[in-house]
């Protein structure tokens, strides 16, 4: 410059850029994660760095849902997550009968089933009146836990 002032160039760095991440989660109330840190419940809003995140939410009696989130600077990401509930198929026993003499028919009496002598039938874990009827002799009865 002529007047004789030096000038001078400064640089300033900013920090690193922010945004939001909306989480929503249908049913909601679900335990959210972001990168494996808790971060309250559905629904939520948080401020984070930008980047990139890997979500998950959970909530009993459904799947964990997971997903990737990208946060940009002064943006808004919005994650929905629809869970889906737990399909919970009862644990099944196989039971086999054997009856004196044999040859008998046998019934559950709670279910109905029948089965011949000696054939393997499968039940849920519970109590079970066993039937046994065999022409010409008086009726067997039995109750047996199944676990």
């Amino acid at each position: 410059m002529s007047d004789g002032k030096r000038q001078q160039s400064v640089v300033v760095k900013l920090g690193p850029g922010f945004g939001r991440l909306s989480l929503q989660t249908e049913p909601t109330g679900a335990m959210l994660t972001v990168d494996g840190k808790k971060r309250g419940q559905s629904p939520s809003k948080m401020q984070l760095d930008a980047g990139t995140y890997e979500v998950a939410a959970r909530l009993k009696g459904y799947l964990p849902r997971f997903a990737k989130a990208i946060v940009s600077p002064a943006a808004v990401e919005i994650v929905d997550l629809k869970l889906q509930k737990k399909i919970v198929r009862p644990a099944l026993s196989a039971i086999t009968v054997q009856t004196v003499p044999p040859g008998a028919v046998v019934t559950v009496k709670e279910t109905g089933a029948r089965f011949n002598d000696g054939q393997t039938l499968s039940l849920k874990a519970g109590q079970y009146t066993l039937l046994a009827d065999k022409k010409g002799y008086r009726q067997g009865r039995d109750r047996k836990s199944v676990v």
